[in-house]
């Protein structure tokens, strides 16, 4: 329990934060973050605990890449995050390992971390408010060591589009090795001058009583679709995920807002969404984030 409660306060720290420095004055483009976090503690022989983390947050360029390890005794964990704003690649590493036959009180492993990005688009047309579709799919291929009673693995996504609900879940490792395809859809009003923010997270674990926990997965995110009625259009940010989809981009250009305010204060409130509603299958919210002794 004591364990649970660390880990949600401490992703929900680092969101708020997150959430806080994206509301200083930004170009439009691409963001990615991510935070990872490892802790190894063995107390029946050697007293001891380790515990590590690292992240943060970029969109110029919109790439970023953290790795940590700890150790203790017998325990050692290993968490690793990077994230590339231009293609969409996620990859995310953890393991958790106890050179032990059996589980003891006192002894464990864990390696967590969190990726995120999130870019936007401008609608350009003339007339009423009209239904516009958008489209995405998150794909990925994985490795996972078989587990023990007292070991798990898991990696929960979340996406969001325009005003779409909080699209969320598991990816299920119930194989050593295995792919995945997961598609998101979603309908709403727009007019010309909305700015509709897709953001994806993933946030994943490794923890070991004894043995060996690990997980390897490497993720792509991608637009498959907007689909706007004649007359309407569309600009991407530059130097993103989101510029690879340009099957309706115009030539002229998007008046760029006086900041990019609006996509920090989203954040925020995605964090206090993810807590009010933490009953759910993610424990806490995932966010793009980083650990609160960074200085974003």
């Amino acid at each position: 329990m004591m364990q649970a409660t660390f880990d949600r306060r401490f992703v929900q720290a680092v969101g708020l934060a997150a959430g806080l420095a994206l509301t200083a004055p930004l170009a439009h483009a691409a963001q990615v973050g991510g935070g990872v976090r490892t802790f190894a503690l063995d107390y029946p022989h050697v007293l001891d605990s380790d515990e590590d983390t690292a992240g943060g947050n970029s969109n110029s360029p919109p790439v970023v890449s953290y790795a940590v390890d700890s150790l203790a005794g017998d325990s050692m964990a290993h968490a690793q995050i990077s994230v590339d704003g231009y293609t969409g690649a996620m990859r995310a590493k953890f393991s958790a390992q106890v050179g032990a036959t059996d589980y003891l009180a006192g002894r464990g492993a864990t390696a967590s971390g969190t990726a995120g990005l999130t870019g936007s688009i401008g609608i350009l047309g003339s007339g009423s408010p009209v239904l516009a579709t958008f489209g995405g799919v998150l794909e990925g291929a994985y490795s996972a060591d078989p587990l023990s009673l007292n070991s798990s693995i898991s990696l929960d996504y979340s996406f969001l589009v325009g005003a779409s609900p909080d699209f969320r879940g598991r990816v299920d490792y119930s194989r050593a090795t295995g792919t995945f395809s997961i598609p998101f859809t979603w309908t709403q009003t727009v007019q010309a001058g909305d700015r509709i923010d897709f953001l994806l997270y993933l946030h994943g674990s490794a923890t070991a009583g004894f043995g060996l926990a690990e997980l390897d997965a490497l993720n792509t995110f991608e637009i498959t679709t907007i689909d706007l009625p004649p007359g309407y259009s569309f600009t991407p940010d530059a130097d993103g995920f989101l510029s690879q989809f340009d099957a309706s981009a115009p030539t002229a250009p998007v008046p760029e807002p006086a900041t990019a305010g609006l996509i920090g204060i989203g954040l925020i409130a995605i964090v206090i969404a993810w807590t009010r509603r933490r009953s759910g299958l993610i424990r806490g919210p995932v966010l793009l984030a980083a650990p609160p002794n960074y200085c974003l």
